[in-house]
Parts: structure tokens; sequence; C-alpha cells
């Protein structure tokens, strides 16, 4: 780590602390570097959600926006092919000693070399899938091509993103990052483009299934440039490594199986129950509360190689310490997105993407709802399963979509399109929030009194700042446009982060934050000085 931070500059700050805080200052420094590019990267997949999702409602009209949603829930289950291998080539690098190269190299190897076969079973699901949809939607006869599309770019993206895996295991995160900025910005413009022109679905999924083709081959390329110490060679595939990852992997592709159902089963229960137009409905505000827990979830992101590092190491008094910290800040981050996104919920939607849509203003304020609580979930299992407990998270993970499905078809009979993000947020809270909450309280030894005024209780006050802030904006200000909107929920949010800041904040926090904006600053000033930043390591 201290090689890692000499890289990108970071200056250690002379204090007279501990060795335990200046070992918190070191990983402090490490969260804010790559804090920093993955918000860069956020605010890039937000712009181009903002133009494009409204743009394509437009141009697609509902239904085929709501085919288009069930394409992209498609392609989300294909991608469990991957098993789990690029989460766990992530940990076990994380956990190795940077001096293991050859472990290392093997380790990616092994991982690379198998999932060429998890591609080919991808290929024949997407075979099948494609011909179950055919008799299924036999008013749709664009559907099965467009799943054979996706089911070519699944084929050649599990291959190469394993180096991704790689990339992040190494703490090069802000190359990842770079590299989905590009993809996505090339994507948007792309669409735009295209669809100035025509308004064929087939094109917009083969752009969309050669622009993240090019992605996964692009993590390959910056690996192997920036990683001296990789090398790809069959040799280097070792059966007594794969067995030592096959369980971690395993469990990592259980849990990732259960988020996969617990977002993309929602829009296929509500085409069957109801029609492609109500997808649409369903599918805006679903969109909406995904791009806005991605917010919290990039710092927790951050968090999960500095976990598995802590783990190696057997520091249990670090891993609680960042831990508590870790679901504090991400859930202060998210309370201070949900409360405007729920104020304007109906307002936003209908000068967003059309009268039509107002309807589905309380279905986003449900789902925000649960996403807030699966922040807290997020934090919680990403500690355990980097900890040695993905076993656990699996099982969680599992009830949870479980539940989920369950309760969205017999919701959805009575409720419509409301019964299903109800369903989601019932499951979250019971099996995901709490469950996976308590387990991790009680594996590091936090009380729950604990947990609830070191987590929970310092977002308050800010809260109620924030809604006095919007109670007044919106009396003296006019709040019928976007512009508007997003202006009154700018102004509110810095109200909540600045009473955030000022009294929600412990003095050990406030050194925290202080260093972490220290370190942003010098990073900032390192990479606008110096054009040696592909230079290659190992």
């Amino acid at each position: 780590m201290a090689s890692f931070l000499q890289r990108v500059g970071v200056r250690r700050i002379d204090t007279p602390k501990t060795s335990e805080y200046m070992s918190n200052q070191q990983k402090n420094s490490l969260v804010a570097f790559n804090a920093l590019s993955n918000y860069a990267r956020f605010g890039i997949a937000i712009a181009c959600t903002f133009i494009l999702t409204p743009f394509l409602v437009t141009t697609l009209g509902p239904g085929n926006y709501g085919l288009w949603t069930l394409l992209l829930c498609v392609a989300g289950y294909l991608e469990l092919f991957e098993c789990g291998l690029t989460t766990g080539v992530m940990r076990f690098i994380s956990s190795a000693e940077q001096q293991d190269q050859n472990r290392k190299n093997q380790l990616v190897n092994t991982i690379f070399f198998s999932s060429f076969g998890l591609s080919f079973l991808a290929g024949l699901a997407g075979m099948a899938l494609a011909f179950v949809f055919r008799l299924a939607y036999p008013s749709e006869p664009l559907l099965p091509l467009l799943v054979g599309v996706m089911t070519v770019r699944i084929m050649l993206s599990i291959p190469s993103g394993i180096f991704m895996g790689v990339l992040f295991g190494e703490q090069q995160i802000w190359l990842i990052n770079l590299i989905r900025s590009a993809s996505v910005l090339l994507f948007t413009v792309g669409a735009c483009w295209m669809f100035s022109a025509t308004t064929d679905i087939v094109n917009l999924g083969m752009w969309y299934a050669f622009v993240y083709t090019c992605e996964n081959l692009g993590y390959f390329v910056i690996a192997r440039f920036r990683l001296k110490w990789m090398r790809i060679w069959p040799g280097g595939f070792n059966f007594s490594i794969l067995k030592e990852v096959a369980g971690f992997c395993f469990s990592s592709l259980t849990a990732n199986t259960a988020n996969v159902v617990l977002i993309r089963t929602d829009p296929f229960i509500v085409s069957a129950s109801l029609s492609l137009n109500s997808v649409a409905l369903y599918a805006v505000p679903l969109r909406i509360t995904e791009q806005l827990f991605q917010l919290s979830k990039q710092l927790i992101n951050v968090f999960s190689p500095v976990f598995a590092e802590l783990h190696g190491c057997q520091d249990n008094a670090q891993i609680r310490f960042w831990f508590l910290r870790c679901s504090k800040l991400s859930w202060g981050l998210m309370v201070a997105v949900v409360v405007p996104a729920m104020v304007f919920s109906r307002e936003g939607l209908q000068v967003w993407v059309g009268e039509a849509f107002v309807v589905s203003g309380p279905i986003l304020c449900i789902l925000l709802f649960a996403a807030l609580l699966r922040v807290l979930q997020e934090s919680s299992c990403s500690t355990l399963a980097m900890t040695g407990q993905h076993a656990f998270v699996a099982r969680i993970t599992i009830l949870s979509a479980i539940s989920n499905v369950v309760l969205s078809l017999i919701l959805v009979r009575f409720l419509g399109l409301t019964g299903v993000a109800t369903a989601t947020l019932f499951s979250v809270a019971i099996f995901g929030c709490g469950l996976s909450t308590h387990q991790a309280c009680r594996s590091f030894g936090i009380t729950w009194a604990k947990y609830a005024t070191t987590v929970a209780a310092p977002a308050l006050l800010p809260t109620m700042a924030q809604l006095l802030c919007l109670a007044i904006l919106c009396y003296y200000l006019p709040h019928q446009q976007l512009i508007h909107l997003f202006l009154i929920s700018c102004v509110s949010g810095i109200t909540y982060l600045l009473v955030y800041l000022t009294f929600s904040l412990g003095k050990s926090e406030r050194e925290i934050v202080k260093h972490w904006f220290h370190s942003i600053y010098s990073i900032v000033i390192k990479f606008t000085s110096t054009a040696r930043t592909l230079r290659p390591i190992g």
C-alpha cells in the first residue's frame, strides 16, 4: 500500500497519532484516490442517463422501451455465467502478498482459462433463451435476434472481463473508471446519432454489444500493459488454485444471482402480468433508483479490496473501524440524494420523460426507500464477503431474492406496479438489510445501539435541515421546470452536507475527512503536473 500511495503522490501527514491511526490515514488516502475517480465516472454516467433515457423513451415509444428493458434484463442473467470469477480474482489478488507475483500470475491464468468453458455455456443458454422468447413473445419477432446479439457480447466479455477484477485487486480502480467512462460516453453519443437517422432497435442492440465488448477488451489491454508481472500462458493453469477459489466464486455467484433476481426479475413479472407499456412505467423509476444507489455504492466499492487486505492481516479492529465509517458515510450520502428525489418524484418524472409517467411517482418513492436500505445491506455484505463470510452472504441474498419474486407475484395481482415495488422493499428490509447488518454487527463486536448511533442517527439533523430548505425554496421559487428542480435539489443537498459535516462527524472523522480532501488535492496536483500516469508497474 505504501508504494501505491507513493505512485499517486499522496504524502503522509506527520502528526503525533498512534500507529493504528496512522494506518487509518493511509487507508483514508487510498479510499480518497479511488473514490475521486469513482465519482468522476459516476457523474459522467448520470449525465448520460439524464440525456439518453428520455431520448429513448420518446424515440422508441413506451412499448419498445419496455422491450429494450427486457433485453437488458436478459443480458443481466447471461452475465451470471461469469460465476463470480471477477470478484474472486479481485479478492484473492487483494489479499495476496505483493511480492508473490508467481502466485498472482497462476491465479489469473487459472481463472482466465476456466472462463472459456463458462463462456461456451453462456452461449448455449443464450440460444435457449432466444428460442423461449420466440415462443413467449410471438408478436415481437426482433427479440430473439436481439437476444442472440447480447449473447455474443456476453461470450466475449466473460474471459476479457476477468482483467477488470485484476485491476481492481491491484487497486487500479481509476483505470477501470476511465474505461467505463469512455464506454458510457461512446454508447450515448452513438445512440443519439444513430436514432437521428433511424429508430431500429436492432441497431441499438448491436451498438450496445459492440461498445461494451470493447470495454471489456480494454481491461485486458490496460492490464497487460500496466502489470509487468502478468503473463498469459496455458501452462500457468493450476488446478489446486482453482479448487481454492471455487468456494468463494460459487458464493459470489449465488449472491450475484440473487441480486440480479432482485432487480432484473421485476420487469418480467410486470410484462407477464400487465403489458410492455407497464414495463416502461416501472423501468424508468427503477433506472433512476439504480443510478442513485450507485452513488453510494461507489464509496462502498473502494473499501472492498481494503477489507480483503485487512482480513489477510487479521486486523479485526481496523475492519470494525472502517466498516462503521463505510456504512455511515454511504448511508449519509444516500439520504442526501433520496430526500429531494422523493419530494419531486411526480414533478421530476413529468418534466423529464412526460405526462404519462406521473403515475410512476409512488413507485419511485417506494423503490428509493428500498435503495436506501440496500446501502446498509451492501455495506454489510461487502464487508462480510471480503472477510471470509461469503457463504452467509450467498444464503441471505438468495432468501431476499426468493421472497421478492414470491411477494411480487402475489402483490402484482392486487396492487399492480405498486405491489411489485412494495415486494422489493419488504424483501430488502427483512432479508437483506436486517439480517445482513445483524450478522456484520455480531461478527465485528458491534451492538445495535452502537451501530444505530454511529451510522443512522447522524443523518437525522441534516435531513430535517434539508426538508426545511426544500419547503422554503418550493414556497418562494418556481419548480415547474427541470432546471428549477435540479437547482433546488442541489441547494438542499449542499445544505444537508454542510449540516452533516458540521454536526454529524466526530473528531476522528473530521480528521479523516480533512485528510481525505488533502489527499484529493495532492492527487489532482500530481496528475495535472505529470504525464507518466500509464507507466508500467509491478
